[in-house]
C-alpha cells in the first residue's frame, strides 16, 4: 500500500453524466436486463434480501451494485424509485449488531453462517447511494457492520470468497476512514491485509502458468480480476500481476482467459462475464492511484471489446463464456463436449443465466461504472481522463462537454460551460501521431498531455493495425477496437421470452487466414475492414469450438477471398485472432 497521495479521486456518483453512444448504451442496458431483472427473477424478485425464499448471498448485493449507479446515471425516475425502496428494506433489516442481511448459509458455494464476502459488496453500494444522495444514515450504519465485521474477523479469520476478495472489503475501509476518521479503521484494514490472500507472494511466484485442470480458488479467473487493484491496499513491493496473466493466459479482446479457472492463450477458450466487469473495475481504482496510461489502454481493450461482446445488443441476453474465436454458439449437452475446463455444455450461450447465475448479478456495474469513472479529480485539482467517451462533467470549479464518437470516431471536442482548469488525456498512440487543436505530438511511449479548459480538439488518426499473437497469428485493430471476421448468424430461440437462451450458428465459413501482403483498407464511415483471405479446410470443429489456429504461416492452396472484418464488439460469431498466409 502507498504511502504517497493517489494521483486523483473518482468523481462522486453523478458529477459525470453519459451523452451520445454512451447514453444510448446505458438506456439499452436499463431497457434490456439490466432494468427488469428485479421484476422476474426470482434471485432479485424473491430474495432473502427482501424476506422471500430465493438466494440470500451475493447476487442482490451484485446487482445493486450497478442498478444503482446505473438509475442515477440516467436520472431515471422509475429506477431511482426502484433503487430507493431497496435501500429502505435493506438499511431497516440491519441487524442489531450491525449485519447486514440473512445470516443463513449458501451451503451450494460453501458458505457458513456470518459469511462476509456478501457484506463487502453492499458496502460498495452504499458508498454509490451515499455520494448520490447524501444519505445520513449510510456512514453511521457502515460503521457499525464494519464493527461487527471486524469482531467476525476477530472470532473467524477470513475464508474461502472472503479471503481471496478480502480488497473489496479495503476499499470501503479506505472511503469510510476518509469520511470520518476513525482511527480503528486502520487496524481493521491490516487485519483484512494479514488474513486475506497474499497477491502478492502469488504474483512473484506464479505457478499458473498453463491451462488449469482443476477449479480451486487460487487460479479463479474472477479472484484474478479481482486481484488487480490488490497493491493498492497492502504494504510491499507490489508486483502488479497483469502482465504475467497477458504473457500465460492473454487474449486479443484484451482480458485473460479463464472459464472459472485460468485457462491459457488458445482464443477459444474463454473468459467468464464477471471477470470482464472486475477487471475493469479494478483498472478504474489503478488509474486513480497511479495515473498509469497503460492501464487506461488495458481498460479501453477490455471496456470497448470484451464487455459489448458478450451481450446481445438489446442487453436481454448475455454470456457466462465469451471466446474471442467464437464460431459456435450451442448446447454441447455434455461436460465432456464442452471446451470449457470447469463450466458446463451451455455456457457460451446468449441468455438469462448460462451455466450459472452470478454473471446475470454482476454484469450490471460495467457500463455504469465506466461512466462514471471517465473523468477523476487530481490531487493538484486538475481532472484526468481514463478514457474519452461522450459524457458531460461537472465538479465545483468547472464543467464541460465531451463531444464525440470515440472509440468509434477519431474526433473528440472539449467544450468549457464554466470554469477553467487542466486536463490530463491519455494519448492512445497505436504508432501513430496525434494532433492537438494545430499542433502535432508524435510519441515513442505513452503519456498524459495538459490541456486548459476552452474548447479544445483532440484528433487521434483511426487506421488498422495488426499485433502477432502468441499462436504465430494476429490480431487486427483500429485505436482500442479489435475486429473480427464478420461471420453470417443464424439465432435460435430456445422459448418466447426475451431473456430466452439463444443458440448462434454459423451460415458462412469463418477458418480463413489473413494475407498481410494485400492492404487492410478501413472504411471510416462504416468501420468496417476489407481484408483478403484464403480458406484453410483443415480447420475446423473441436468441441464444438474453434479448433487450434494452423500453425503460421499457413500454406494455402485456395484462391483468395475478399472478407470482411468488424467490431468485435458488435458481434455474435467472429473469428478474431487470424493464421496467416505464407508469401
Amino acid at each position: 500500500m502507498s504511502t504517497t497521495p493517489p494521483f486523483a479521486q473518482p468523481l462522486p456518483l453523478g458529477a459525470i453524466l453519459p451523452s451520445g453512444w454512451l447514453r444510448k448504451q446505458l438506456q439499452t442496458q436499463a431497457d434490456g436486463l439490466g432494468g427488469h431483472l428485479h421484476e422476474f427473477w426470482p434471485d432479485i424478485k424473491d430474495s432473502q434480501w427482501r424476506g422471500g425464499s430465493a438466494e440470500g448471498w451475493e447476487r442482490v448485493p451484485y446487482w445493486l451494485d450497478g442498478f444503482v449507479p446505473l438509475a442515477f446515471l440516467l436520472e431515471d425516475k422509475r429506477l431511482i424509485g426502484v433503487a430507493t425502496e431497496w435501500m429502505e428494506i435493506i438499511l431497516a433489516g440491519q441487524h442489531d449488531d450491525g449485519w447486514f442481511g440473512p445470516r443463513t448459509a449458501n451451503e451450494s458455494h460453501g458458505a457458513r453462517q456470518n459469511d462476509p464476502w456478501p457484506q463487502f459488496i453492499l458496502f460498495k453500494v452504499f458508498t454509490q447511494w451515499h455520494e448520490a444522495t447524501g444519505d445520513p444514515r449510510i456512514v453511521p450504519a457502515m460503521l457499525k457492520a464494519m464493527r461487527r465485521i471486524h469482531e467476525v474477523m476477530g472470532e473467524t479469520p477470513l475464508w474461502d470468497w472472503a479471503k481471496m476478495r478480502w480488497m473489496e472489503l479495503a476499499i470501503s475501509i479506505k472511503w469510510l476512514k476518509e469520511k470520518t476518521g476513525e482511527a480503528w479503521l486502520d487496524e481493521l484494514l491490516a487485519l483484512a491485509a494479514e488474513q486475506g490472500y497474499n497477491w502478492q507472494a502469488h504474483f512473484e511466484n506464479f505457478e499458473h502458468m498453463e491451462k488449469a485442470t482443476k477449479w480451486t480458488l487460487e487460479n479463479h479467473v474472477v479472484n484474478h480480476a479481482m486481484a488487480l487493484k490488490e497493491p493498492l491496499y497492502r504494504p510491499g513491493n507490489n508486483p502488479y500481476g497483469f502482465g504475467k496473466l497477458t504473457k500465460f493466459h492473454g487474449q486479443a479482446n484484451g482480458m485473460f482467459s479463464g472459464d472459472e479457472s485460468l485457462a491459457g492463450l488458445f482464443p477459444s477458450q474463454g473468459t467468464e462475464l464477471c471477470a470482464v466487469v472486475e477487471a475493469m473495475f479494478s483498472l478504474e481504482l489503478r488509474f486513480a492511484e497511479n495515473g498509469d496510461v497503460f492501464d487506461a489502454l488495458r481498460f479501453e481493450r477490455i471496456a470497448y471489446n470484451a464487455l459489448p461482446a458478450t451481450f446481445t445488443n438489446d442487453m436481454w441476453g448475455h454470456q457466462y463464456d465469451q471466446q474471442v474465436n467464437q464460431v459456435l454458439c450451442t448446447d454441447s449437452k455434455t461436460k465432456e463436449e464442452t471446451i470449457f475446463t470447469t463450466n458446463g455444455p451451455r455456457s457460451n450461450l446468449f441468455g438469462l443465466e448460462p451455466n450459472f447465475g452470478c454473471c446475470t448479478a454482476n454484469f450490471h456495474q460495467g457500463w455504469p461504472k465506466l461512466t462514471s469513472h471517465l473523468w477523476m479529480q487530481c490531487t493538484d485539482g486538475s481532472l484526468a481522463a481514463l478514457s474519452l467517451a461522450p459524457c458531460t462533467v461537472s465538479t465545483e470549479a468547472v464543467a464541460f462537454v465531451v463531444e464525440t464518437d470515440y472509440p468509434y470516431g477519431e474526433t473528440v471536442t472539449i467544450r468549457a460551460i464554466r470554469g477553467s482548469t487542466d486536463l490530463h488525456l491519455p494519448i492512445p498512440t497505436f504508432g501513430v501521431g496525434i494532433s492537438i487543436t494545430q499542433k502535432t505530438v508524435t510519441l515513442t511511449t505513452l503519456a498524459p498531455i495538459t490541456l486548459q479548459v476552452h474548447s479544445e480538439m483532440y484528433h487521434s488518426p483511426l487506421d488498422a493495425y495488426t499485433e502477432t499473437r502468441p499462436s504465430g497469428g494476429v490480431s487486427v485493430y483500429v485505436g482500442s477496437l479489435l475486429f473480427g471476421l464478420k461471420i453470417g448468424e443464424d439465432v435460435r430461440t430456445d422459448g418466447p421470452e426475451l431473456w430466452a437462451d439463444r443458440e448462434v450458428h454459423p451460415t458462412t465459413p469463418w477458418n480463413y487466414a489473413l494475407d498481410l501482403s494485400k492492404p487492410l483498407v478501413l472504411d471510416k464511415e462504416t468501420l468496417t475492414i476489407t481484408a483478403t483471405g484464403h480458406r484453410v479446410p483443415e480447420w475446423g470443429l473441436e468441441k464444438h469450438a474453434a479448433g487450434p489456429l494452423p500453425k503460421s504461416p499457413v500454406a494455402v492452396t485456395t484462391p483468395a477471398e475478399t472478407l470482411l472484418l468488424v467490431p468485435y464488439g458488435s458481434t455474435l460469431l467472429r473469428i478474431a485472432e487470424f493464421p496467416v498466409v505464407a508469401t
